[in-house]
């Protein structure tokens, strides 16, 4: 006689069994999160049926879900239903209005015009901006820069802001800042560096080109503009005054007299 005999499981028998069905169930939660088909709800239901049927409990009836309902009366859990947003199909009208009057899918709208900002003229501001040709900061004539911030004539302004302007020495125009212009940069004519040599007298006209020329020298020998003689001296009463002038004789006054 054959006797059968139950031979209960090794311990790595039962370890192997539980390892194997826990890594079937995460593997199946984890394929269902990453197909979106499983929520925390579901998850939660599904977590408490395994528990139920574990421990020989009543399974519960349902378990609601925020995104829907999980019945377990019969064993069998149901996907919650997908929840779809209300969308509507716009009108070629409806998009018009939308997207602005004139404008369709082949004709967008028409760029919105934005103001152009202009820079204001202020004569006097130091900032040069056409029609001004200088800007030096003040509103003032015979600086090189006029009140009306045009260049002066015989100066000029550099291309800074505010304007730096300079007279330009031996153009033939004096200006107020120089003291004879004769229209040349020659040395030892009577204005040198526009400025007036000693021994000369120049013209200062402002704005027009100087003459410069010596003072006559009476005594030197030389009959020079002014002079009516010049006897190489500087004695009276001997034809020549000290003045280079012509004298008249004593003798011709009283005769005449």
């Amino acid at each position: 006689m054959y006797i059968m005999t139950h031979t209960p499981p090794s311990r790595f028998t039962v370890l192997s069994l539980a390892f194997i069905f826990c890594f079937s169930v995460r593997l199946g939660l984890e394929l269902a999160i990453g197909s979106n088909q499983v929520t925390t709800a579901t998850l939660v239901s599904h977590a408490a049926l395994l528990r139920a049927r574990r421990l020989g409990l009543p399974l519960p009836t349902s378990t609601k879900g925020a995104s829907g309902a999980i019945k377990s009366s019969s064993g069998s859990i149901k996907k919650p239903a997908v929840r779809k947003l209300p969308f509507k199909v716009l009108s070629k009208e409806d998009a018009k209005s939308q997207v602005g009057a004139g404008s369709d899918a082949t004709h967008p709208a028409a760029p919105i015009s934005l103001p152009v900002l202009e820079k204001s003229i202020k004569c006097g501001d130091g900032l040069v901006i056409d029609p001004e040709t200088c800007d030096d900061h003040n509103a003032q004539d015979g600086d090189g820069c006029s009140a009306t911030c045009k260049v002066e004539a015989g100066y000029s302004c550099g291309t800074s802001q505010p304007s730096f302007c300079a007279s330009t020495c031996g153009d033939g125009i004096r200006t107020t800042n120089e003291q004879c212009d004769d229209g040349n940069t020659a040395e030892s004519d009577g204005c040198t560096a526009c400025i007036m040599d000693g021994g000369y007298s120049c013209t200062r006209p402002l704005g027009g080109i100087s003459s410069c020329t010596t003072p006559p020298v009476c005594g030197n020998g030389k009959l020079e503009t002014g002079e009516a003689c010049d006897d190489n001296n500087a004695r009276n009463n001997d034809g020549c005054s000290s003045a280079c002038k012509i004298e008249v004789p004593a003798s011709s006054s009283s005769s005449s007299s």
